[in-house]
């Protein structure tokens, strides 16, 4: 026989008698004295002479509690990891798409229960009215004599700065007039030809070096993808001489094909900077359309030189943060992917060393515009839900590096990249479980992965207090991060449910949304950005709360129960805050078009949830139900209470406005509607498309799928 737990070769028989055994089953002198013939492991013998010394009762519940705990052992095999996928119904697993995202994370809008009885409701709205949100509700239902009353009004106050609307019947060169008078929308001549009209669009030589100046000393930390010195050296070669701060040339010196994108790269770094500081020299805003015609006329986008795509990095720049411009998922995904590209092709995924670049200022401004690009296409991800285009597998470039004798900007430039490095490594894996779409990912690896991420904020803030760094782009990433976290945490809500675990995740997300994100209101041209994409964050949540709250209490009144007082309160501090904000976006809609059109949606909306009764009476009771669970009310009552003091909000009406207040809606309308006017009959078409110039374009908005039922 053998030892320590191994098959006893004996068999207890012939083991006790001493006897040899021929090891058979039964073996041959257990077969000739008829006994039993058995094996028994050596631990199960000595369990078995053991029992036999205890009490019967206690053997019993000894061999109860074994088989217990055998038969966890084998359910605890077959036990499935719980897994997630952000991309699919969270109720019935059926794939969710949005097509044509108008806002960021709109996907939500179909999770949450609350929400999908709005978005019912407004299907329901749309089959009567297809352009329903395409108005202010502000001016939908005024009458005919109302609307002429106001107009003469305004007219009378504001004398010439007054937009006409497009039944007014102006000429595009009128609309232009007027919009001049505005800094931002000045109009400066003919940029369909860019290059013989170049020194008619530009200031004066004394007025682009404040410009460049200001460009570097504010707006490069933030987008640093050139090299100040060979940007003035260009400046003097292509511009050519000045007498008194004036060009004396006509007409660029275009020495070579690099010069054009070069021209772009100029017009686009003088609107931005005179953007970010207006002063007394206006860059027009045809100068961007200028920039553009180059860089399509002359095919840019093919031409695989670094100047050709830092022009495209900075129109691309402007037009997320431009004022003027409206940014959708499908332009961010589309251009990025197409700068990642033209990365690939110029071999900036490689580091310089390998590449045979020896000039060391050359490899800090690869690997500056590589990991910059990389950064820009996780925040895109982040807040728009794009698709990353780029593998880090496939590159390996190396960080920028400290020069000897750099400037300080430059070091803390460098010294931001090292810090936020670790943040975006696990950011990047969160937006890639955050797209996925045919692959489930395990709850407890996203788990890991928001901790990783939170923990890896914090120090990235710790350093920010110690340095004391450029605001702005410290905001670059800080923004982003929270914006993803306050999402992620929420769809946790409502895959888990009304459970204590849920309501952890819903109180997380808003004490994100609702605390640590809510000291953004800035204004300026790069944080305003942020703070229109954060309003539309807090309005959607809020919305989707606020309909919650909505059938709980609907819930409460049926049953005849009267406990509806903190439910009360929830809903009148969430009408306080969603009134306050889309006020607010009123005042952005004077000068960014990204706020006037989320105003005609969340004002819609607005008048939708003053009448939530209409809402619960057209969707089905299983629906409403689904949506009347009970949420941790008190606790995000505390949260709402304290955002609105720090806020400064007070209760505010939305439907009663002033003469004044319609005055101003009405000319936003009108702003907005005069610029896609002039954008559109002003835009450069290739010579076999001019007979169909005038074909209506189908511009910005597809509602139909803003609130399709998936």
């Amino acid at each position: 026989m053998t030892k320590r737990d191994r098959t006893i070769y004996s068999c207890d028989a012939c083991r006790s008698r001493k006897i040899k055994c021929n090891r058979q089953t039964p073996c041959a002198s257990c077969h000739k004295s008829k006994r039993d013939c058995v094996y028994t492991v050596s631990r199960q013998r000595d369990a078995q002479i053991t029992n036999r010394k205890l009490d019967k009762k206690t053997y019993h519940q000894i061999s109860a509690i074994e088989k217990k705990i055998s038969a966890l052992e084998g359910k605890k095999g077959l036990l499935q990891v719980e897994t997630i996928n952000f991309n699919k119904s969270f109720t019935d697993q059926t794939p969710l798409v949005e097509l044509q995202s108008l806002f960021p994370y709109l996907l939500l809008s179909k999770q949450d229960p609350g929400c999908v009885l709005v978005r019912h409701h407004c299907h329901h709205l749309l089959e009567k009215d297809p352009r329903y949100f395409e108005y202010s509700q502000l001016l939908a239902d005024l009458p005919v004599a109302k609307r002429h009353h106001l107009t003469a009004r305004a007219k009378a106050l504001l004398g010439e700065a007054y937009i006409p609307s497009p039944q007014e019947g102006h000429t595009i060169d009128q609309l232009k007039h007027v919009l001049s008078l505005n800094p931002n929308f000045r109009f400066a001549g003919n940029f369909a030809d860019p290059l013989t009209s170049f020194f008619s669009l530009i200031p004066p030589a004394w007025a682009n070096k404040q410009l460049v100046d200001t460009f570097f000393q504010h707006i490069y930390p933030v987008i640093p993808i050139i090299d100040e010195t060979d940007f003035n050296t260009s400046i003097n070669r292509v511009l050519g001489p000045q007498i008194d701060g004036h060009y004396i040339n006509s007409f660029p010196s275009i020495g070579s094909a690099d010069d054009l994108p070069f021209l772009a790269l100029f017009l686009l770094v003088l609107r931005i900077s005179y953007m970010y500081t207006p002063g007394a020299c206006p860059v027009s805003y045809d100068t961007l359309r200028a920039a553009e015609t180059i860089m399509k006329e002359f095919d840019i986008t093919k031409t695989h030189s670094l100047t050709a795509l830092q022009a495209e990095i900075m129109l691309r720049f402007y037009k997320i943060v431009a004022p003027e411009s409206y940014t959708q998922s499908n332009y961010v995904q589309v251009s990025v992917g197409v700068l990642i590209q033209n990365c690939y092709s110029l071999a900036l995924h490689r580091d310089p060393e390998y590449i045979g670049e020896n000039n060391p200022k050359q490899q800090h401004l690869r690997r500056k515009i590589w990991h910059l690009l990389l950064r820009m296409e996780v925040i895109d991800s982040a807040i728009f839900q794009t698709i990353l285009s780029s593998n880090p597998d496939a590159s390996d470039t190396k960080l920028p590096q400290l020069i000897d004798q750099a400037p300080p900007m430059e070091q803390s430039i460098v010294k931001h990249i090292w810090r936020s490095t670790d943040l975006f490594v696990s950011l990047r894996k969160l937006v890639e479980i955050n797209s996925k779409t045919s692959k489930d990912t395990p709850l407890e690896t996203v788990l890991e992965l928001l901790a990783e991420v939170e923990t890896k904020l914090q120090a990235f803030l710790a350093t920010i207090d110690l340095e004391g760094t450029n605001v702005f782009y410290n905001d670059l990433v800080i923004f982003p991060v929270n914006f993803l976290l306050v999402y992620m945490y929420y769809s946790l809500y409502l895959f888990k449910g009304p459970t204590p675990l849920g309501n952890k995740y819903l109180l997380k997300s808003a004490q994100i949304l609702f605390v640590d994100l809510a000291r953004t209101r800035s204004t300026s041209l790069f944080l305003a950005y942020f703070n229109l994409n954060y309003i539309h964050l807090v309005l959607m949540i809020t919305n989707f709360l606020r309909m919650r709250v909505d059938c709980i209490i609907h819930r409460h009144l049926r049953a005849q129960d009267s406990s509806v007082q903190d439910l009360q309160c929830c809903r009148y501090f969430l009408k306080i805050i969603f009134f306050s904000h889309v006020k607010e976006l009123g005042n952005y809609s004077s000068s960014h078009k990204y706020a006037w059109q989320m105003r005609k949606v969340y004002l819609t909306l607005a008048k939708i949830m003053e009448r939530s009764s209409d809402v619960l009476i057209s969707n089905d009771p299983e629906l409403v139900k689904s949506a009347a669970v009970d949420i941790p009310v008190k606790e995000i009552n505390k949260l709402l209470e304290q955002y609105i003091n720090f806020k400064g909000f007070t209760p505010t009406t939305l439907f009663d406005p002033t003469d004044n207040e319609l005055i101003d809606e009405m000319q936003h309308e009108n702003l907005w509607n005069a610029m896609e006017n002039i954008e559109y009959s002003e835009k450069v078409y290739s010579g076999w498309i001019d007979a169909i110039k005038n074909v209506p374009s189908n511009w910005d908005w597809d509602y139909w799928d803003f609130l399709k039922i998936s």
